[in-house]
């Protein structure tokens, strides 16, 4: 099978193999001008090397960046806030976080990886805070965004700005979570087998009614 889902409870190590690193075939800035349906792009700033991204958010531990990239911070629909880094020697493969808890702010926990050439990417999943479930009372969409259609949602964008900015769909696409990145990823693999060729779901959380309940 093309498509294999893993199940276990440490994160796995993805290791990068390209034959000739890919470039982007325009400037980092000019992503701010992208027009895709039902997203919009917020900041495209190119960085450079020695750049350490988020180092006070508990769920992106510091990490130095010792290589050239662009970073997108964007929207889907109305609170799915995303960000994506590419790296400006790509190894042409798209790597997205799953996030923990009720997620809540943008958790892409595999930012260190655009070191070895992958692009990177994470959501909030459609809120904003996660100590608790209130943000989702009596509001269906961000139960759906939650629940099923954030992660989906943000690969799919990130895969699209990839092929904008590489001038190339990406080689390969990998999705990694844990606990409740990892009920994300029996989602992904159950219900969009199509947006990643390998996920890893450790320790999944994937029953939430139940799992979430007091």
């Amino acid at each position: 099978m093309k498509r294999i889902l893993i199940s276990f409870a440490l994160v796995c190590f993805i290791s990068a193999v390209s034959a000739q690193a890919i470039k982007p075939c325009k400037p980092c800035e000019q992503l701010k001008n992208l027009q895709l349906p039902d997203v919009t792009i917020l900041i495209a700033e190119a960085n450079a090397s020695d750049t350490v991204a988020d180092p006070n958010e508990p769920w992106n531990p510091p990490v130095i960046i010792n290589r050239p990239f662009c970073r997108v911070l964007g929207r889907v629909s109305k609170e799915i806030n995303f960000e994506i880094l590419l790296p400006d020697e790509s190894n042409g493969r798209f790597l997205m976080s799953g996030g923990g808890g009720f997620v809540g702010s943008i958790q892409n926990m595999f930012r260190g990886k655009v070191n070895e050439g992958f692009a990177t990417a994470g959501t909030d999943t459609g809120h904003e805070g996660g100590s608790d479930a209130t943000w989702a009372y009596n509001n269906m969409e961000r139960q759906l965004n939650f629940g099923r259609l954030a992660i989906h949602r943000t690969a799919v964008v990130s895969k699209t700005i990839m092929q904008h900015y590489y001038c190339g769909a990406p080689v390969k696409s990998y999705f990694l979570g844990c606990s409740r990145g990892g009920g994300q990823a029996m989602v992904e693999a159950q219900y969009y087998p199509e947006d990643f060729d390998g996920i890893v779901a450790g320790a999944p959380a994937f029953a939430w009614p139940a799992f979430a309940a007091k």
